[in-house]
């Protein structure tokens, strides 16, 4: 069983950077996880968009979800491709992170079914890939997620990628962060 904490890590100015660490046996990661204001608005109570977290790997779904928690998102998750698809007719998620590869049903034809469904076909994906490749990005933007990112996951960016998947309007420039801090 896998270890997840979460921690102050330094100040620097206004600006609060946590590390998560992920322990098991031997293996010691951490992640930088973007803290709130200024830059990132931290959301609660009825305000918090639902992510679905489709991840075959329970230690990737479990980081992916508290990290999302902390900075205010409302999680659920699914262990495969199919149980992605229930849950997202289910759930009615507001976006969905999909690890492309998994078991017996893949990220790829997962989302394509979802985007079949027109009750779930509105639904931004965004494909997760430990794979670099250009050929895998392109698959995914084909089959419909809205954007590709790879693992290990840069939080930041991922951050950024899914404020712009649920209000393209209503990401933070630097001034709106400013008077946030204050």
């Amino acid at each position: 069983m896998a270890k997840l904490s979460f921690g102050l890590s330094r100040r620097a100015g206004p600006e609060v950077e946590r590390m998560v660490t992920v322990q098991r046996k031997s293996l010691r990661r951490h992640i930088r996880v973007p803290g709130g204001p200024p830059g990132r608005r931290i959301r609660g109570g009825d305000d918090m968009p639902k992510i679905l977290i489709v991840d075959d790997s329970d230690i990737n779904r479990e980081l992916m979800a508290r990290i999302l928690k902390r900075v205010g998102y409302s999680i659920c998750c699914a262990a495969d491709g199919a149980g992605g698809i229930a849950a997202a007719e289910q759930e009615r998620p507001d976006l969905i992170l999909m690890d492309i590869a998994m078991g017996k049903m893949d990220g790829w034809e997962a989302t394509q079914q979802i985007k079949a469904n027109p009750t779930t076909a509105n639904i931004p994906i965004i494909a997760l890939s430990a794979h670099f490749l250009d050929s895998d990005r392109k698959r995914s933007l084909e089959v419909g997620c809205a954007a590709f990112e790879t693992k290990p996951v840069n939080i930041r960016r991922l951050l950024d990628r899914i404020e712009a998947d649920l209000d393209p309007e209503a990401r933070l420039n630097p001034c709106d962060a400013v008077a946030l801090a204050d």
